[in-house]
C-alpha cells in the first residue's frame, strides 16, 4: 500500500513538474515591423497578454497593464544598449509603444528586460532589420535636366538665327 501512496505522490511530482506554466504574471507580443532604415523615426509596440491555465499549458489573454513599469531596450548590432521609454496608448490599452533612432544598420535587437526570464510562448525578444539610408541625391536627375533645358535654349537660339536671315518674300 505504501509502495502504491509513494508512486501515486512521484507521479504528481513529476507531473507538476513538467508542466509548462507561464514563468510570468503577464506576456507580451511585439507588433513592431521587422524593417527600418538608418537613421530614420521607428516606432515600436507591443501587446500585453495573461496566460490563462489551459489543457497542461496555458492560452494568452489581451489584458491590458496601464500603470506596469516596463523597462524596454534596444541592443545595436555592435552589442550597445540603450532604453527605450514606452507608454501605453491611449485608444488601445493592451498596446505600449515608443520609438527610437537606429543610426548604423544591422541586427538590433527589441527587449522587454521585464520579462526576459519568460518562457518563448510568454515572450520572446524581437529583431528589427535596419538597412543603411539611401542617398536621395541622383545625379543623373539634375544632369538630365541640365541637357534638356540646355538644348531646349540651343534649339531656340538657333530659329531665331535661322528668321533673321531669311530673305524678304516680295
Amino acid at each position: 500500500m505504501q509502495w502504491v501512496i509513494g508512486s501515486l505522490f512521484l507521479a504528481i511530482i513529476v507531473s507538476i513538474a513538467t508542466m509548462r506554466p507561464a514563468s510570468a504574471a503577464l506576456c507580451a507580443g511585439w507588433e513592431t515591423r521587422k524593417a527600418a532604415t538608418a537613421g530614420s523615426r521607428v516606432s515600436i509596440s507591443f501587446r500585453t497578454y495573461v496566460p490563462i491555465p489551459s489543457d497542461g499549458s496555458y492560452t494568452l489573454e489581451p489584458r491590458a497593464f496601464p500603470s506596469y513599469p516596463f523597462r524596454v531596450q534596444v541592443v545595436s548590432p555592435d552589442g550597445d544598449a540603450r532604453r527605450v521609454p514606452v507608454h501605453p496608448d491611449v485608444n488601445r490599452p493592451t498596446v505600449w509603444s515608443g520609438s527610437f533612432s537606429p543610426e548604423r544598420p544591422g541586427s538590433w535587437r527589441l527587449q522587454i528586460l521585464n520579462l526576459a526570464d519568460a518562457d518563448a510562448a510568454c515572450y520572446s525578444d524581437s529583431v528589427l532589420l535596419v538597412n543603411e539610408a539611401r542617398n536621395a541625391w541622383n545625379p543623373s536627375l539634375p544632369l538630365a535636366v541640365a541637357v534638356i533645358v540646355i538644348g531646349g535654349i540651343a534649339a531656340m537660339a538657333s530659329m531665331r538665327r535661322r528668321s533673321q536671315h531669311r530673305a524678304p518674300v516680295g
